[in-house]
């Protein structure tokens, strides 16, 4: 101090305490919802217990737009801490994944005709779906189980496999019943 001046305020750079990315893991409730047909949307939220905050921006694989088809989508989130002064913003977080299931057509089959009488050769079935219901294709017809078509008198337990044209929203479905087909006795030729 004999050849030194004392000195304030001297600049000693900076001294930064920096942000840090909040603790958030975010899920979506509920994560499976039934085709409806109609746009449908993943509620996602942030866990309990983790930096307050709002979730935004959902994607679904990607995409802004709410799903409507069957599939699984991969849900992305943003999330903006309520103290935007000690927690980044986080975007493009993992919030599982949201799934609209298949569900079952709506198809009621029947046999047309039902009833035919005897002639001596094999007589199938025209197995059809009422009118209103899935669009789809009847096959794979089952006589009381068997696959050969019939050709005695007698009462024959109608199955069938739908395919719905939609195979994206509707399950396939076997082993419909389709109803009765039923072969008649017919009165002999004789003199």
């Amino acid at each position: 101090t004999t050849n030194y001046n004392t000195l304030t305020g001297l600049s000693a750079g900076n001294f930064q305490i920096t942000k840090i990315n909040p603790t958030v893991t975010l899920s979506a409730s509920p994560n499976s919802v039934p085709y409806n047909g109609n746009p449908q949307a993943a509620n996602v939220v942030a866990a309990p217990g983790g930096t307050p905050g709002t979730v935004s921006n959902v994607r679904y694989t990607g995409s802004p737009v709410s799903p409507t088809n069957a599939g699984s989508y991969t849900l992305t989130a943003d999330f903006t801490p309520t103290d935007t002064t000690n927690y980044n913003a986080l975007t493009g977080l993992s919030a599982g994944n949201f799934q609209i299931t298949k569900i079952n057509p709506t198809v009621t089959l029947s046999a047309s005709p039902n009833s035919v009488p005897y002639n001596g050769n094999p007589q199938a079935a025209n197995v059809v779906a009422a009118p209103g219901g899935t669009a789809g294709t009847v096959s794979n017809v089952l006589y009381t189980g068997s696959a050969t078509t019939p050709t005695n008198a007698n009462t024959y337990t109608l199955t069938a496999d739908f395919t719905p044209t939609d195979t994206t929203n509707y399950n396939t479905l076997t082993g419909l019943s389709a109803g009765n087909f039923q072969i008649t006795k017919i009165n002999p030729t004789v003199t």
